[in-house]
């Protein structure tokens, strides 16, 4: 036995060497050895996640070097997590600037998301398996003042957020506050873009198994969106899903 576990670590070490190839660094050291070493004593890949804000309409050399590093561990065997950041570039970085960056449209960000995720998508493995594409804004539902707000409570980067914090109450106090919310749906609790996503498909009369291959989700994180949708328009069965979702003009 302390053979095999010795052995186990000597491979987790060697692939964690070769996966960190050409980084300038892996911290903390011999982290990722150990998260290879417990990911197969318990038969699963390591899921690896990159988060991309689409505020521009290409992605650029600097990621094409990261979604290269990405793709060396699909290879390996790990899964891979796409986040599009479809939420959050709706308020710029205020990083260096004493203002804003220009707050895009809705349709420019669907626009530049589905550029991203194509153009990563001649570097990345397509294979559902392998990749998971996500969008933060199925989970950052809600008005981005009260986001920011729970961010600097829990003393996440305070200068960034105390500048946004700032413009948000001086357009409240020129009455001329904005609705930062994603959704003008006429729901209680909103669809999260992804959802009315795989609510199009639904319409479509895709299968799960084929919405998996169309957005490369886990057929998991297909069921549970299926299961959310089905609970915010208050039905069973797809059936009567599409149907409550054309009464509300959402199809």
């Amino acid at each position: 036995m302390p053979k095999r576990a010795d052995a186990a670590a000597k491979e987790a070490a060697e692939q964690a060497r070769s996966l960190a190839g050409h980084a300038v660094d892996s911290l903390p050291g011999g982290a990722l050895a150990d998260k290879i070493k417990s990911a197969r004593a318990e038969e699963r890949p390591l899921r690896v996640k990159l988060g991309i804000d689409p505020t521009a309409p290409d992605i650029h050399l600097g990621h094409a070097v990261v979604l290269r590093k990405l793709r060396e561990f699909q290879d390996a065997g790990h899964r891979v997590v796409l986040i599009i950041g479809d939420y959050t570039a709706r308020v710029g970085d205020p990083s260096g600037r004493s203002t804003l960056r220009p707050m895009l449209s809705e349709q420019e960000i669907e626009d530049n998301a589905g550029t991203f995720q194509e153009q990563a998508l001649r570097i990345l493995d397509r294979d559902p398996e392998r990749l998971e594409v996500r969008r933060n804004g199925e989970w950052l539902d809600m008005p981005m003042a009260e986001l920011l707000s729970a961010a600097a409570a829990h003393g996440r980067m305070p200068d960034s957020i105390g500048k946004l914090l700032a413009v948000f109450e001086a357009e409240k106090g020129q009455g001329e506050e904005k609705s930062y919310r994603p959704s003008t749906q006429p729901l209680i609790e909103p669809l999260s873009p992804r959802e009315l996503e795989v609510l199009h498909l639904m319409a479509q009369g895709l299968s799960n198994q084929e919405m998996c291959e169309r957005l490369f989700l886990a057929l998991s994180t297909v069921k549970g969106h299926n299961r959310k949708i089905f609970g915010k328009l208050q039905v069973q069965r797809r059936t009567e899903a599409v149907a409550r979702a054309r009464e509300l003009g959402l199809l």
